[in-house]
């Protein structure tokens, strides 16, 4: 594949994670206009492409990762080496977490307020339809230095309850009529079309929907079928169409609280290896970002008997501290090639001229986007959005 920019005598580097992802990096000194885009636009390239293309910042994206915790879970990484966990958090560049609203003990708010201290900021979901009004209202004070945002109850159609989805509807309304308005509210997550649509519009009662995209061993554009009112079952496509059209007529952003693939075979039914999970899941948080969805965040940080994890652990044991997966590393470079170190106040974006030149054969399913930062330099992301596994079989890579 060729490529060129518009820019003169550019600075070019490449970057490749796993074979996912390439990223070009070109420099070059211009004065930017005063003009802001917050959001860029999904390329899929078939043939030559000559455009003008206007990126977005590229710690903004950053700033859109999060992961899924469980702090208060006993057979974890989280309680028994919540140092080794911690360490292995904030030094991976992910910035928001996400957790459950509990009444105590004190060492659960001791821990999440160390890690606000270190600059993590959190969702707290409400993951019983139990919690008081006074411990909704005051649960900021209780960790305020990494609280963030409300959740609504986590993916309560599954509870067994005949009577759910009364519940998720009375629950949101009981969460919005009581929680500290200096806060906004994510809506509650649900699993299934059928539980969208019984539950229906919310957007009265919080700030922004929420999507759970489990993809089993697919990627994120794949699918499963059938095909439906919002889309191809199974797609990223069909998950935020679903969820931004029921939950909230279109009127409120999404965020996605829980994503990710499992790495173990024999325990789970839809499992990848470890090198599949790395491309997948730095493929979603991209494209991600590119359909607008505000956050993303991984499920989870540390293995469980689900093996969803950055990190390796074993939670039937709890005999040894958590180690890193390849995606935790993989992760952890990108987070480190885009983020603003210190960070950085809004600065205006400035267009960039592209042309390039895919090979029609080997490379028909090139996704792209652009990235700037703030010394003026541009991060174009590249990558085939192809299957990568089926069954025992790691498909073979799909070059540039």
């Amino acid at each position: 594949m060729s490529f060129k920019s518009g820019l003169k005598s550019p600075l070019v580097r490449l970057y490749l994670w796993f074979t996912l992802c390439i990223f070009l990096i070109l420099t070059s000194k211009f004065t930017t206009p005063n003009h802001d885009l917050s959001s860029t636009s999904l390329t899929f390239i078939t043939s030559t492409l000559a455009a003008t293309v206007m990126p977005t910042r590229a710690d903004d994206f950053v700033n859109s990762i999060g992961v899924n915790t469980h702090l208060s879970y006993v057979n974890s990484c989280y309680y028994n080496y919540f140092d080794d966990f911690a360490k292995y958090l904030l030094d991976s560049g992910i910035r928001k977490i996400r957790d459950s609203l509990r009444n105590g003990p004190q060492w659960y708010f001791d821990h999440h307020n160390y890690l606000g201290m270190n600059g993590i900021k959190g969702i707290f979901l409400t993951d019983t339809p139990t919690r008081t009004a006074d411990l909704i209202r005051g649960y900021p004070l209780k960790v305020p230095y990494i609280f963030e945002l409300y959740e609504g109850i986590n993916e309560y159609d599954l509870s067994g309850d005949p009577n759910w989805v009364n519940v998720t509807i009375n629950w949101t309304k009981f969460l919005w009529d009581n929680h500290n308005t200096s806060f906004p509210v994510l809506a509650p997550s649900l699993t299934s079309l059928q539980a969208f649509e019984a539950v229906g519009d919310l957007s009265p009662y919080i700030d922004f929907a929420n999507m759970h995209n489990y993809y089993g061993t697919y990627p994120q554009t794949r699918g499963w079928g059938p095909q439906t009112l919002y889309g191809f079952t199974g797609t990223v496509d069909y998950f935020k169409n679903l969820t931004s059209s029921v939950q909230v007529n279109n009127k409120k952003p999404v965020v996605t609280t829980e994503t990710g693939w499992q790495t173990r075979l024999g325990p789970v039914m839809y499992w990848v290896p470890e090198l599949i999970q790395t491309k997948y899941t730095l493929r979603s948080l991209v494209l991600q970002w590119m359909k607008g969805i505000e956050r993303t965040y991984l499920y989870e940080m540390c293995d469980d008997r689900e093996y969803y994890g950055l990190l390796y652990y074993n939670s039937t044991t709890n005999s040894e501290p958590p180690k890193p997966k390849p995606l935790y590393y993989a992760l952890k470079n990108m987070i480190s090639v885009l983020e603003e170190k210190p960070r950085q106040p809004k600065f205006a974006l400035k267009e960039l001229s592209l042309e390039m030149n895919p090979n029609s054969t080997t490379n028909s399913k090139i996704y792209h986007t652009l990235f700037q930062k703030n010394n003026g330099n541009y991060y174009l992301a590249i990558w085939q959005e192809v299957f990568g596994y089926e069954g025992e079989l790691s498909l073979t890579r799909h070059p540039l």
